[in-house]
């Protein structure tokens, strides 16, 4: 019960179909969500939101929450895969800080316009 993992293409159906079995007897809905599971190979990127705040660089919730929106929409929209594409993000004011990234952490900062 619950998630599981499907390795093979031959597997699909017969799992899904299990799964909304399951799901229907548990919640009453055949409705199951599907994601690729990332394997520990798979690379993980945590991209943090800020602006500045007198000297420091701080991170303000409700705008870090638009901002991922609007990143998700540019990489859909741009059918982005590629790590490094992310880095052109610029919407909602924001700048990729490449003084402040590196492989694992992506930085943008949000600019105010004067």
């Amino acid at each position: 019960r619950g998630m599981r993992i499907v390795r093979s293409e031959k597997d699909i159906v017969n799992e899904f179909r299990r799964a909304q079995s399951e799901a229907l007897a548990a919640f009453g809905s055949e409705d199951i969500f599907i994601e690729k599971y990332l394997e520990k190979d798979d690379i993980y990127i945590t991209v943090n939101f800020c602006e500045k705040s007198g000297e420091r660089l701080v991170t303000k919730g409700t705008y870090a929450k638009m901002a991922r929106g609007e990143m998700v929409r540019f990489m859909a929209e741009n059918s982005i895969y590629d790590p490094e594409e992310i880095k052109k993000f610029d919407r909602l004011n924001y700048v990729f800080r490449q003084d402040l990234s590196n492989d694992r952490e992506y930085v943008f900062e949000k600019r105010h316009l004067s």
